[in-house]
Parts: structure tokens; C-alpha cells; sequence
């Protein structure tokens, strides 16, 4: 390479403008070769540093190595790729094909984001009804787009929310539980939404395991967030550590009985008139914080992305056949799983948003009246029905499998063969908040592990069998819970049942049944263990049987480790003594 072109090659990439590094896979194949080309802006709030001579030599070098390895850019390539940056961002340009001539820069790509359906509806959609609430409340696309951008810029300006802070929201299905879905992501914070059913002492594990900067609390609720706060601040020196509480209530005026306290619609009105929306910079920055019902363990932070939330929603919207324009009942809570990804949903088709802080029979039926409602959450019998046969693929989702674990090898489709549960796709979470070890566990050898048993029948259709934690290995055999909690339920006095393992000495364990009778009925031990033995082989029938209330999580789910702990202390059933024999 001459001197001269070298030179100004070393000149051009220590621009303070700009800087260039080129890659090479070393496979050899034009098609997969990639040259990067970066630019970035020094006026931004971040931008790469200036590359040194060294960086300059190691390109230098790179231009001088014998094609294949090298990618071939001209001199006018790099000024034509330096054009194609994008003004006043930190943009990366990439060479797919030389040849062909084909690149990715910012006129052809974004990262994924749910962000861009409600400025889509503001701009299509603009003076459609978006929210609707009540008699009175009614508030268009454009008038709820900027009402999320004033939310976004008051949680910037007023509390220092950055990048990545956690934001967390304690709500029923209110208009700013809705408006929260964008506005947090639109701070670049990530939005950490709490089960209405969850006590103060969960509330106070939640917000300290996440960090939350701030906490919004709907009024009704507010008894349970200022008693989580007061067990963290009674736990807690540093004050920092304490999020800020904001009130949401009907009433913009209502006093929210402490000083410190910040209203919503207060927020609104002071806030900043103009915020420049924090877009991701990456399609795999975090977007939500969604916390496991804890019903094996204590509950883990499923943190997932702008990308997941993006190509979710659409495959949720074509999943359930929510045409264009629809009107949406919110009887799902937007706690759970952010609602079934509907929030974002519902804005991506410019339809009208019904929200409900409780509701009852007669109010549903009189709100779809009302408003002509189209589409609603719920669970109908029939169609529950066509749902049982598992196997259902999420559009989605690119692959579900039933694998053995340790071979990572698909399972027989046999209807025999057991094997875990495992999917893997762009609708994955990104892993598990602060808990790298559980994350890599979950997602080894490329598959998310969901923990469910199943055996998969020639069809495809997978049929569950149990929870990996919840099979019981009774003298070598394994017995499924989920076959033997089924006959159990069937017993006429039966409301609520549980079977667990309890250790024995002569069996390894043996199945252990924690049953909840209707009110007012009456059964015995010994004939709920005869009314499974009439039904199943008799290895597989409760051995033990106890009546007490279940243990439950704030979204009703059975804490089965919780009966585990109960079984293994009664010990074992069966007592070995002297010369093997058994008691």
C-alpha cells in the first residue's frame, strides 16, 4: 500500500467525526463477508472515542491482507458509506454484499419497538377514540400520544429517570396503566407492573429486587404501596434506595395525604413542553420487568425486549383476529404479562381502548352494549376446549420441541416418551433480572427450558404430563401429580387438591395429597386412597392424604414448594429397621 493512501486512510479515520472499523468472519464466502462502518456524532449525549493510530495500523493492516479475508472498499466506497450515516445519532453502517451493493444503515433500519405503533395511531388514527373511561372520559390517539410523551418527560426531568431505570406501576386497569405502557419506554426506563392481589411485604421484595426509581400507585391501592415503602425505608439507611411515589387517582386535585407525594395528572400538567423520545438504541434493550407468581420458588424478574414486544404483539393481533379498528374490553389485568402485549396491540390497529377498574358480570355485558365493544379478554368454555391439544405455535415463535435434556434430542413422536418442554424464537425473554445463573440454566443448549414434562404424539401434539419438580419417582416408577390431582378432583367432595412428594425410606418417595374439601362435605384418608386406587395403578394412589386450606400465590396459583416443605418434614412413611425389613 502506498504511503499516500495510507496517510489518508489514517487521516480519515481519526476524523473527530468519525470512526471506521472493518470485519472480516475469515469464512471466505463474499456473501458472508461484513465491513462496519461507524459513524458517530461527538455532540450526542455518547459517541465512540476517536480511534488511535494504533486502530489506524491494525485497518491499515486489514486493507493489506490477500482477498478473500479482505472486504474491498475503496476509497470512494468509504465516502460514499460515510454519507449514508445518519445526522445527529450514533448510527452504524454495515456492508452485506460489495458486490451486490447492499448495505444496512439508518435508511433501512430500526430497531423493533412497540413505540412505533401509537405514533402510527397518532398520525393515522389521530381523532379516533383511544381511552375510553367511564361517562365522561374520552381521549383521542393524539391526545394520548402526547399525554405518554408528557408522562416520559416528567419522569426525565422531574425524577432523573435514565436509561434502563425501572419504573414500577401498582394499578388496576385504569387509563394510565394503558398510557404507562408507552410513556416509561419512551424515557428509555422499563416498566415493572405489580399484581393488584400482591401484599405489602411482596410489594416491598419487588421494589428493592428491581430497583424501582419510581412507583406509581392507582389510589385504591395506595393502603399497600405506602406500607411496602415503609418496610423498605424501616430496612434501608440510604434514602436513595426508596422510590418516589406518585399517586394515580381519578381526581388530579385529590390530596394524596403525604407532601412527598407527586400526582399523576399533576405530572402532566407541569411537565416539560418539549422531550425528545429516547428511542432504543439497541432492538434488545430491556422494555418490561414482569415477575414470576413465585409458584415454585421465590418470584423471578423476566426482563424482555423492545424486539419481543414488537413481534409479539403483532402475532397476538393475528392470533386472535383483531381486525383493524376494534373496540377492546380490558377485562385482562395489564399486570399480567402487560396484558397479553394488547396495550401495544390495540394501539397497532387504531382501536378504541375500554377501561374498567372492577368489573362484574352486568357491567360487562352493559359495556359492550355501550360502546359496540369488538374484541375482549376471557376464557369460554369451548374454546378452551379446541385450545386443550397443546401444541399451539405462536406466530410468533419459530419452535416448539419436546427434548430429552441431557441429549438435547427430540423425544419419539410416540406418545410414550417424556421429555421437557422447550421453545426458542424472537418472542423469548431476554433472561432473568439479576439472576444470570437461573437465566443460563433456562436457556442451555440454544432452547428455552420452560420446567414442563410432556410426551408428543404422532399428530405433533403435545400433551403435558407434569412440572420437571412436580414428578414423583416412587420404587423406580414416575408418577405424574397432574394424573393423580385429576382423579382426586373427581371425588364429589373434593374443591381443591395438591399432590406432592413425601420422602420414604423404603420407596424414595410416595405421593402425598394436600386436598381441600367443599364446604360442608366430609371424606376420610382412607377413601379419598380408595377412590384412587379404583382409578389408578395402586403405586400411583396418595399414600398420605392431608385436608387443610392450599397455599396460594396473589394470582391463585398453588405454592407447591410450599407443600413440599410441609411433606418432607412429616418425614418418611415407611421406617426401615433391622435386616432391611420395613415398618
Amino acid at each position: 500500500m502506498s504511503s499516500s493512501r495510507a496517510a489518508m486512510l489514517r487521516r480519515l479515520i481519526t476524523h473527530r467525526h468519525r470512526s471506521i472499523v472493518s470485519v472480516c468472519d475469515g469464512i471466505g464466502s463474499p456473501q458472508r463477508q461484513l465491513t462496519r462502518h461507524h459513524y458517530s456524532n461527538p455532540h450526542q449525549g455518547y459517541s465512540n472515542p476517536t480511534p488511535d493510530l494504533a486502530g489506524a495500523r491494525a485497518f491499515t493492516s486489514l486493507l493489506s491482507t490477500p482477498w478473500p479475508c479482505r472486504p474491498r472498499a475503496s476509497l470512494s466506497s468509504l465516502s460514499f458509506f460515510s454519507s449514508l450515516a445518519g445526522r445527529g445519532e450514533d448510527q452504524e453502517v454495515e456492508v452485506l454484499d460489495m458486490d451486490a451493493g447492499t448495505v444496512r444503515c439508518a435508511a433501512n433500519y430500526a430497531p423493533l419497538t412497540p413505540l412505533s405503533f401509537i405514533e402510527r395511531a397518532a398520525a393515522v388514527y389521530g381523532d379516533r377514540p383511544a381511552v375510553v373511561y367511564g361517562e365522561a372520559r374520552r381521549r383521542t390517539w393524539r391526545e394520548v400520544r402526547e399525554r405518554c410523551v408528557r408522562v416520559a418527560a416528567a419522569l426525565a426531568a422531574r425524577f432523573g429517570v435514565a436509561r434502563g431505570d425501572v419504573v414500577a406501576v401498582l394499578s388496576p386497569n385504569v387509563p394510565a396503566m394503558y398510557e404507562l405502557h408507552f410513556a416509561v419506554p419512551m424515557a428509555g426506563a422499563v416498566l415493572c407492573t405489580f399484581n393488584t392481589r400482591h401484599d405489602a411485604p411482596m410489594v416491598s421484595a419487588l421494589l428493592k429486587h428491581s430497583g424501582a426509581k419510581v412507583f406509581l400507585v392507582e389510589s385504591s391501592l395506595l393502603h399497600v404501596g405506602r406500607a411496602a415503602l415503609k418496610r423498605i425505608a424501616d430496612s434501608e439507611s440510604n434514602a436513595a434506595s426508596i422510590p418516589v411515589l406518585v399517586t394515580i387517582s381519578d381526581d388530579a386535585g385529590q390530596d394524596s395525604g403525604r407532601a412527598a407525594d407527586y400526582d399523576y395528572e399533576g405530572l402532566i400538567k407541569s411537565a416539560p413542553s418539549a422531550f425528545d423520545i429516547r428511542w432504543p438504541a439497541d432492538e434488545l434493550d430491556p422494555i418490561t420487568l414482569n415477575y414470576t407468581s413465585g409458584t415454585t420458588s421465590r418470584p423471578k424478574g423476566v426482563v424482555y425486549n423492545h424486539r419481543g414486544a414488537y413481534l409479539n404483539t403483532i402475532g397476538t393481533v393475528l392470533a386472535y383476529d383483531i381486525t383493524p379498528m376494534p373496540t377492546y374490553l380490558w377485562t385482562v389485568p395489564m399486570f399480567h404479562c402487560n396484558g397479553w402485549h394488547l396495550p401495544w396491540g390495540v394501539a397497532m390497529q387504531g382501536g378504541t381502548n375500554v377501561c374498567l377498574r372492577h368489573f362484574t358480570a352486568a357491567v360487562i355485558f352493559d359495556t359492550i352494549e355501550r360502546h359496540g365493544v369488538t374484541h375482549m379478554g376471557g376464557a369460554p368454555t369451548e374454546r378452551a376446549r379446541l385450545k386443550a391439544r397443546q401444541g399451539f405455535q405462536h406466530i410468533a415463535m419459530e419452535e416448539a420441541d419436546v427434548k430429552d435434556p441431557v441429549t438435547m434430542e427430540s423425544v419419539p413422536r410416540d406418545g410414550e416418551v417424556v421429555g421437557e418442554v422447550m421453545f426458542r424464537g424472537n418472542t423469548v425473554m431476554s433472561g432473568y433480572y439479576k439472576d444470570i445463573t437461573a437465566t443460563k440454566e433456562s436457556m442451555a443448549g440454544g432452547w428455552l427450558h420452560t420446567g414442563d414434562l410432556a410426551v408428543r404424539h404422532p399428530d405433533g401434539y403435545i400433551q403435558l404430563k407434569d412440572r420437571a419438580k412436580d414428578i414423583i419417582i416412587s420404587g423406580g416408577e414416575n408418577i405424574s401429580s397432574i394424573e393423580v390431582e385429576s382423579v382426586i378432583f373427581s371425588h364429589p367432595a373434593v374443591l381443591e387438591a395438591a399432590v406432592v412428594a413425601r420422602p420414604d425410606d423404603h420407596w424414595g418417595e410416595t405421593p402425598c395429597a394436600f386436598v381441600k374439601l367443599k364446604d360442608g362435605a366430609i371424606a376420610t384418608e382412607a377413601e379419598i386412597i380408595g377412590f384412587c386406587r379404583e382409578r389408578l395403578p395402586h403405586f400411583m394412589a396418595p399414600k398420605t392424604v392431608v385436608f387443610e386450606d392450599l397455599p396460594k400465590t396473589s394470582t391463585g396459583k398453588t405454592q407447591k414448594f410450599v407443600l413440599r416443605e410441609k411433606a418432607r418434614a412429616m418425614g418418611s412413611l415407611t421406617k426401615i429397621v433391622g435386616n432391611n425389613s420395613k415398618l
